[in-house]
């Protein structure tokens, strides 16, 4: 099997001459809903060990439990249905409607078979104990075949359930030791494991299976499924695919190797196959998703990381039940992986920390330190040709690195140093074609966690770290960023975990302990800010994005929350669970871009109801940024640069240079007055904007309350007005007295107090 993503023939290639790679043929966009998209999960309670599926219904086997039925109808949200008690373990699974087999592998084994004709109502029609060593189960007809494997010896058994009151075992049939799995499927059995690898039994006589064939291979498979005359097997090597058509010994038509090998397999009757790997694994957990219309060249069509102890495929849909979390629903697209640019780590050992991007401009840092020497390295990549990215160099700092910014051709970094209990912060020239060139620092006493840098400004949040010093943000000019000047030390009660600005609120999610808090900061006036507001969460974020009255929320423990800001109280909209725990976010438009181990993509189009709606693998993605026209990801391997969702198409970053207009533009966004001013009823907001943006024009009371959104659009450059009447958005008229006006675009704000009089 190809590895996930070339990387070390990249890093080759890289190391020989970037030039000297194949261009790969770049997309306009990419639709993540043709990749596989992971859409919900059911919490089951207890640890699933395997799980069967029809149209509707979900059936998992849990041990010290039994079965569970879930309620597919809405494949993003199972629900819970009906559990039928059974005592046993090591069980294993098959849906064969109007019934259930469940066979229990641990101590004595037995062989269940539940009525499941009422799903909620599961009905224990039969039991028979079994020989000792039952490790497999396949079911057609009435028929349960059984594969053992004790006393030196495999065999497969056949068991007649016509009558689940009285089965009985009617047939017996040698197989080789080590048979750990078996699948049944247009009048064939496949059995695998031990040598022969494979064995093929007819079965047009039900009762008295006829080996008709072998296959042998060091792909030592542990797993089967079938798919008409095709078999996939999976195994410690990999996977490969047998035509079983012409009958007598299989003929292997295509094969993926892979050394760390799966667990399990399942096809899903839609041209594909599923292979896993739980949890714990060597390689780590994961799903992966095979084409297989060509057997004799499978195609990666995607892939999750999530470990996975069973899997079972149906319709276009994979259930992944995994272990103690849940069971888990994924759908397959049609398309294979991405065409994607890829960047590898530039040194050796380099442990990958953040990434950021505005323009063309990417800024990337990792961590270097060694034997308790920390040193970090930025490095910075052009991505005017986002298919090719060019390397421009890097420059080695002082300090454990763990946050960095781009803004206005500058990188900001921030670093800290343990055994000094002192940080930095950075400011880098990224201008030009060379490397980025140091241009400043600022000392921190404590460790920054986060910042953001909005020229002439940078912010950064300093946990405490005992002896005097305690949680504080900085307020830093770096209108001169050869040398920066702290101007401002806002003491916090807290540790900043996520930060984000908006026009003149900085919000800020921190822990005091084990308390989590929501707080906005105005910084209007960055040299004298005051606090807006300080809420308790349920949970703290490790990265936060504000759009409009929204604001977007990362729980590390697997969550993305969206929260509605337009009242006078914070509510939560919806809170989508997540395959993996997330590092980082996007917001483009409708769409969140979140690096969570892979690189998934949410639709928020509903605030009420987010879905999941598509992931791409990568190698354990730990931040995410989006470009003028694309996606940088950052892992373990280094950079992948990949094409926006095609229906994301809000910019949330302007280009490094505004785009050619006709006519004269201002220079920055500008708000150019408000007249009459005073005014009674009715005044007219005049404001500029340097390029075609999205922008907001409001009225706020003196204390904070927005009052009346006067504009909300996406406008063209050049100059526009707004007016406003003296009501709010209800038409309520609003008393005599001092307002505030603010127009916000493209990250900045401008504002001015105006006097209403009645």
């Amino acid at each position: 099997m190809p590895p996930k993503f070339p990387y070390p023939a990249i890093t080759r290639a890289l190391l020989l001459g970037l030039l000297c790679l194949p261009r790969p043929a770049a997309a306009d966009c990419l639709d993540y809903g043709d990749h596989l998209h992971w859409a919900g999960r059911a919490l089951v309670g207890g640890a699933i060990v395997d799980v069967a599926a029809d149209a509707q219904h979900a059936y998992v086997a849990v041990t010290d439990v039994g079965l569970k039925v879930l309620d597919l109808t809405d494949p993003a949200f199972p629900s819970y249905v009906a559990t039928l008690a059974r005592s046993g373990g090591g069980w294993r699974l098959v849906e064969d409607w109007p019934r259930v087999y469940l066979l229990s592998t641990a101590g004595i084994p037995r062989l269940d078979v539940i009525d499941v004709t009422v799903p909620d109502e599961p009905v224990l029609a039969g039991s028979r104990t079994l020989d000792a060593g039952a490790r497999d189960l396949a079911v057609a007809g009435h028929r349960a075949y059984v594969v053992r494997a004790a006393g030196g010896a495999g065999e497969l058994m056949v068991v007649d359930a016509t009558n689940p009151a009285s089965m009985t075992v009617v047939a017996r049939r040698p197989l080789p030791v080590g048979v750990s799995a078996v699948a049944v499927g247009a009048g064939r059995l496949v059995a695998v494991g031990g040598s022969p690898a494979a064995t093929v039994m007819d079965l047009a006589n039900p009762d008295a299976p006829l080996p008709t064939g072998y296959w042998n291979d060091v792909l030592s498979p542990v797993a089967v499924d079938l798919a008409g005359d095709l078999a996939v097997v999976a195994g410690p090597g990999g996977m490969a695919a047998l035509d079983l058509a012409a009958g007598g010994d299989p003929v292997a038509r295509g094969r993926l190797a892979d050394p760390a090998g799966w667990t399990g397999v399942a096809c899903d009757g839609a041209g594909g196959a599923w292979l896993t790997r739980p949890d714990g694994d060597p390689a780590d957990g994961e799903a992966r998703r095979v084409v297989l219309t060509d057997p004799e060249a499978p195609l990666l069509a995607g892939s999750l990381s999530t470990g996975t102890v069973a899997v079972v495929a149906a319709d276009g849909w994979a259930w992944l039940a995994r272990d103690d979390v849940g069971l888990d629903a994924v759908a397959a697209g049609a398309g294979g992986m991405p065409v994607s640019a890829s960047w590898p780590s530039p040194v050796a050992g380099a442990v990958p920390v953040a990434i950021a991007a505005r323009g063309t401009n990417v800024a990337v840092v990792h961590d270097l330190t060694v034997g308790g020497n920390p040193r970090g390295l930025l490095h910075a990549l052009d991505l005017s040709d986002p298919a090719l990215p060019r390397d421009r160099g890097g420059l080695e700092f002082a300090g454990a690195p763990t946050d960095v910014a781009v803004a206005d051709g500058l990188a900001g970094v921030i670093s800290y140093h343990a055994r000094t209990n002192r940080g930095s912060v950075s400011l880098a020239d990224l201008a030009g074609d060379g490397p980025p060139q140091m241009l400043g620092a600022v000392t921190v006493y404590g460790e920054p966690t986060r910042l953001v840098l909005s020229p002439p400004w940078l912010y950064c949040g300093v946990r405490g770290t005992g002896a005097g010093i305690g949680h504080h943000l900085l307020v830093i000019d770096v209108a001169d960023p050869a040398a920066p000047q702290l101007r401002l030390v806002w003491s916090m009660s807290y540790a900043t975990t996520a930060m984000a600005l908006e026009g003149d609120l900085l919000r800020l999610s921190g822990l005091d302990g084990v308390l989590p808090y929501l707080q906005a900061l105005d910084v209007s006036q960055p040299d004298d800010i005051f606090s807006q507001s300080f809420i308790p969460m349920s949970r703290a974020y490790t990265d936060l994005r504000v759009r409009g009255d929204l604001i977007y929320g990362l729980e590390a423990g697997g969550t993305l929350d969206l929260i509605d800001l337009s009242g006078d109280f914070l509510w939560f909209r919806d809170v989508l669970a997540l395959p993996s725990s997330p590092a980082a976010l996007v917001v483009r438009g409708a769409q969140v871009l979140l690096a969570a181990g892979d690189l998934m993509v949410a639709d928020a189009t509903d605030p009420d109801a987010m879905r999941a709606r598509g992931s791409v693998r990568l190698s354990g993605a730990v931040d995410v940024a989006a470009g003028a026209a694309y996606l940088v990801a950052l892992d373990a391997a280094g950079v992948t640069s990949l094409p926006l969702p095609c229906d994301a198409v809000v910019p949330i970053d302007p280009p490094d240079e505004p785009p050619p207009a006709d006519g004269p533009t201002p220079a920055a966004l500008r708000l150019l007055g408000v007249a009459p001013n005073p005014f009674n009823p009715f005044t007219t907001v005049r404001f500029a904007l340097p390029r075609p943006t999205a922008a907001a024009v409001e009225v706020f009371a003196l204390d904070g309350r927005r009052v009346r959104t006067l504009l909300r659009a996406d406008l063209p450059a050049g100059e526009h007005t707004a007016d406003w009447d003296g009501r709010d958005d209800a038409g309520r008229p609003q008393p005599s007295g001092a307002y505030v006006v603010r127009i916000a675009a493209d990250g900045r704000s401008d504002a001015r107090k105006i006097q209403l009089v009645r």
